[in-house]
């Protein structure tokens, strides 16, 4: 195991040339891996060319001596990714390229080594934005079907199945009669649903998850619906192990449970709005809510005779990751003079809005494009600073 996982980083970890030591064939110095596997049958591996320096000259790659060893498409890479930084008194440096910052993480190395099972929409949607994890993680193990009831405690060989009840003593609790078909369970859904305004009669705990998170309501609130039908399961299921513990919970605090988590949960989604505290008043509001939509009016102004404008604007995707700059330059009659946009090299919002813009000054003084309102994020930021 040890040597399969030693296998698969070494592809992933980049030795960044420096002193020109790194070896030519079972190095990964080109960000490709090991060009000892990746080279085709028909060019000979020339073991007698082995270190990086030997590709090199004064001007830079020794490109017929790259055409020789490696074919097309490793030699058009190898000029146009690799930037090298020639020293003699740096050791090639070791790189992580799972990561942007390319340092060693152990997260990274688990997403590159685990075995990945095809993912499955409905174990997406167990995990409720908003919903406490116990209840989370209690609707896991009912989905899964690894609750401690009868009819499960039986099927794998467990000696304490007797401590499980149904209504009928002689018959054994399963999980769709715990949670559906029981006569608690009945009146509780007998409430919900008419909350909700569902007539399908409930058979299964399937059948109820898919009746639930089928149902048309507003785009909004699809996280709360599909909680709904988990938080009643979850308070059936403190009812049954109240019972079981020989306590007693009437059917009047399961409904008011409900209620107060439902009632919670939307307040956590949704903390601006006032939220009622019961069920049906609660679906009445999905029903009927309408948003409040606030337009508000952007306009670019030009700028005034005689003067140019010039946008900039930097990006960061991931804020530490790869970053971009790009600006605009207009006339005083909006006409655009010129505009461009490249890739930087990984970093954060702010310095790529910094580079952007000094980008964009550096063309205006070049080609006299004088004077110039600038217009960036980080001007406006001064600018409210000194306000």
């Amino acid at each position: 195991m040890m040597l399969e996982a030693r296998d698969n980083m070494e592809h992933e970890m980049w030795w960044e040339p420096r002193s020109r030591t790194a070896n030519i064939w079972f190095y990964n110095w080109t960000k490709l891996g090991a060009l000892y596997y990746l080279v085709p049958d028909e060019f000979v591996v020339d073991e007698t060319v082995q270190d990086v320096k030997e590709l090199r000259n004064q001007d830079g790659w020794n490109m017929s001596k790259l055409q020789q060893l490696f074919p097309t498409d490793i030699v058009d890479h190898i000029p146009e990714e690799l930037d090298f930084h020639e020293s003699t008194e740096e050791w090639d440096k070791p790189r992580w390229m799972m990561t942007t910052s390319g340092k060693f993480t152990v997260r990274s190395a688990w997403e590159l080594l685990r075995r990945k099972f095809v993912k499955s929409d409905i174990y997406k949607s167990i995990w409720i934005p908003g919903l406490p994890f116990k209840i989370s993680f209690f609707f896991l193990r009912l989905w899964k079907c690894k609750l401690p009831v009868g009819d499960i405690m039986r099927r794998i060989g467990s000696d304490i199945e007797g401590k499980f009840y149904c209504c009928d003593p002689k018959q054994c609790e399963t999980v769709d009669h715990l949670f559906v078909t029981r006569k608690v369970s009945s009146q509780v859904w007998r409430y919900v649903k008419a909350a909700a305004g569902i007539t399908t009669t409930l058979l299964q705990v399937k059948h109820v998850i898919q009746v639930w998170w089928n149902a048309n309501f507003s785009s909004m609130f699809k996280s709360i619906i599909r909680a709904m039908p988990v938080i009643t399961m979850w308070q059936i299921w403190k009812w049954r192990n109240t019972m079981v513990h020989g306590g007693k919970m009437t059917i009047n605090k399961v409904i008011y449970e409900i209620n107060l988590t439902t009632h919670q949960m939307c307040r956590v989604r949704n903390p601006r709005m006032q939220v009622p505290k019961s069920v049906p008043q609660i679906m009445q509001m999905i029903e009927t809510y309408k948003p409040h939509i606030v337009s508000k009016i952007v306009r670019w102004n030009l700028p005034m005779p005689g003067w140019f404008k010039c946008n900039s604007e930097g990006a960061s995707r991931g804020n530490l990751g790869p970053s971009s700059v790009a600006f605009c330059i207009r006339d005083s009659e909006g006409d655009l003079m010129h505009a461009a946009a490249r890739i930087i090299s990984d970093g954060s919002n702010l310095v790529a809005e910094a580079m952007a813009l000094q980008e964009g000054i550096k063309y205006c003084v070049t080609n006299d494009l004088l004077p110039v309102n600038i217009i960036s994020i980080v001007t406006n930021h001064f600018q409210g600073k000194q306000d």
